[in-house]
């Protein structure tokens, strides 16, 4: 109730009509009483601000640990490598935002940015000068993905030689970390195909437009990385008049019911039940030594 009290001049009067986020701690892991205090500050913006505005925590590695508290309305994540987000994505049906690591090499801190973006994050980056190198390959990225249906885009996995997002027989994105051949399934229609390199943000269009069920192709060199782009840009420019409560369907950890996708082989056991004779025998013969808890 304190909490509320002192939040109470805040989200109805100057900073309520304000394009603000409500971000907590820089890293809240590290802040003694983070966790309570974020919980009786968030639940009181969660009454109190009109506008609902984002409302999270910076975290050395997941805010995820703080969502049973039911406050956030976004997730935040931190780390060198991108897959924590990517399990997130699977589990909590919340948008992530993925901070970048401070100051990387301009190689290094766009494979960070693509791959987070294929995790179905949202990518922020720390780049320094406005002009570096990072700053501009950030820009392309930004260029690229405000062309596209952004906003509906989920992970897909339906593709060998790259990780992709797509907005199923809209528009497909696949970045390839490790240029060499890529297939991806798509649904049947007509496609404009086009490789967009990441490093300068210039796109090589294929002439041809594509008509099957499932591309085959390569980048046009293996000198860097490359982003494939697949989309029926006619019908994205006619959904664009057009507007949708809910586009898609957000599903969560679906379990896998086509065998032939399975990751692995599924075998049933040769018998019903497991003998615990030898296990027995050899205990008995060894009285001195301790076996498990609950043997």
């Amino acid at each position: 109730m304190g909490a509320a009290r002192a939040l109470r001049p805040l989200p109805g009067g100057a900073y309520a009509a304000m394009d603000i986020t409500w971000q907590g701690f820089a890293n809240f892991e590290h802040a003694p009483g983070a966790a309570p205090a974020l919980k009786a500050i968030g639940l009181a913006l969660k009454k109190l601000d009109p506008y609902q505005h984002p409302r999270s925590t910076g975290a050395e590695g997941t805010s995820s640990a703080l969502a049973g508290d039911e406050w956030m309305n976004y997730l935040g994540s931190q780390g060198k490598a991108d897959d924590l987000a990517a399990v997130e994505h699977q589990l909590y049906a919340l948008p992530q935002v993925a901070f970048g690591p401070r100051r990387r090499m301009p190689t290094r801190q766009r494979h960070w940015l693509w791959n987070a973006t294929m995790d179905g994050a949202y990518p922020t980056a720390n780049n320094g000068e406005a002009d570096s190198p990072a700053a501009r390959q950030m820009k392309v990225w930004f260029d690229f993905f405000s062309r596209t249906r952004h906003w509906e885009l989920e992970p897909y996995f339906d593709v060998d030689g790259g990780r992709a997002v797509a907005l199923e027989g809209v528009e497909y994105i696949v970045y390839v970390e490790k240029p060499g051949p890529v297939e991806l399934v798509v649904e049947k229609h007509g496609y404009d195909v086009a490789w967009l390199n990441p490093i300068t943000g210039v796109s090589v269009k294929e002439k041809k437009e594509f008509k099957e069920a499932k591309f085959a192709g390569e980048p046009p060199d293996k000198l860097h990385d490359w982003v494939l782009h697949i989309s029926r840009e006619g019908h994205k420019e006619g959904m664009l008049k057009s507007y949708k409560f809910e586009s898609r369907q957000i599903a969560m950890q679906e379990i896998e019911q086509v065998p032939q996708k399975a990751p692995f082989e599924i075998v049933e056991p040769a018998a019903d039940t497991l003998s615990l004779a030898s296990r027995r025998s050899t205990r008995s013969a060894s009285p001195g030594r301790r076996g498990p808890p609950g043997g």
